[in-house]
């Protein structure tokens, strides 16, 4: 689950530090216009698609997802109530779901452990208690004492955010085009550096090797930041060749710190197995030491996660 309250969800470097979601205010001039993205407070809600449903034939749990503001939203039941909603994040680290001090007050659930937030700059981190919710529900899937933190700056009408380890014994396919989430029984293929690729799981965060221009770096899969769809860390930025001017996007604000962002156009391609694309824009500096491919880059994928064996597949869909 996502430790950092920015970007991509590594975590500080309090060894500790697990975050439960992101809470930044972004501000991004371009083109002489400034853009307010909001992390994750004051979202505007969407009108959400219904709750999960089942494909008899196949037994596929498909889950409908809304688009809030490039975040895959979904719904979800707590112990038979609900339904609730979640940012389906998959930047998020660790096994602990995060929910709002609301879900937390309604169930009364009892602490049983805690958990440091922060981000990668492990300055002014918060401690958050951890309960076990007893049961949690989506479509004809139930799940049973669900670790859950309670993030008391949830923003309003979210509540809460879940990462690729809440399904782990499952194949999970995140369409951000077709704005639905199916679970599955089953294994990817074996690894053919085309579509499927192997990935490095950083407590559940999928980090996948790429190519940009002339550099080999590895990239987190982040479905949860929509502020950049490619941002890259400040010391694998000057060792990039950019085909046009250097400039300055705003500042990037987290719960703990801030930093000006930077936007060029490379000179050269991104690749990802045997996808390329032609010289993309990039931000930097990421705010974790990784490369992060966000929701706006992704959405050009149906990506199919195989959490046992380590796999992502890799289907274009534009």
């Amino acid at each position: 689950m996502k430790m950092i309250v920015n970007s991509a969800g590594r975590s500080p470097k309090n060894p500790r530090a697990v975050n439960p979601g992101r809470a930044a205010r972004v501000t991004v001039a371009s083109a002489g216009a400034a853009m307010n993205y909001w992390i994750l407070f004051g979202l505007l809600l969407l009108p959400f698609c219904g709750q999960g449903q089942v494909d008899t034939q196949s037994e596929k749990i498909v889950l409908p997802l809304s688009i809030v503001q490039g975040r895959p939203v979904f719904e979800l039941l707590i112990a038979g109530q609900g339904p609730f909603r979640f940012v389906f994040d998959t930047g998020k680290m660790g096994r602990e779901i995060t929910t709002d001090q609301m879900v937390a007050s309604r169930f009364d659930f009892k602490k049983v452990d805690s958990l440091v937030m922060g981000d990668p700059t492990g300055r002014n981190v918060l401690e958050l208690p951890v309960v076990i919710i007893p049961a949690l529900s989506v479509g004809h899937l139930t799940l049973s004492h669900v670790r859950a933190a309670i993030n008391p700056r949830s923003l309003p009408g979210i509540n809460g955010v879940a990462g690729l380890s809440l399904f782990g014994d499952y194949l999970v396919t995140l369409d951000l085009g077709s704005q639905r989430l199916v679970l599955e029984k089953g294994e990817l293929g074996p690894v053919d550096g085309q579509q499927i690729l192997a990935y490095e799981s950083m407590r559940g965060i999928p980090k996948v090797k790429i190519r940009i221009g002339n550099e080999g770096t590895e990239a987190v899969l982040d479905s949860g930041n929509s502020r950049t769809d490619i941002s890259v860390p400040k010391l694998l930025a000057g060792r990039i060749t950019f085909s046009g001017p250097v400039m300055a996007a705003g500042l990037a604000r987290t719960m703990f710190n801030q930093m000006e962002i930077q936007q060029a156009k490379i000179k050269g391609n991104l690749e990802i197995g045997t996808n390329i694309f032609a010289q993309p824009m990039i931000s930097f500096p990421a705010f974790g030491e990784e490369a992060d491919l966000g929701g706006g880059f992704l959405k050009h994928f149906s990506l199919t996660f195989d959490q046992k064996n380590h796999r992502v597949r890799f289907v274009r869909i534009d």
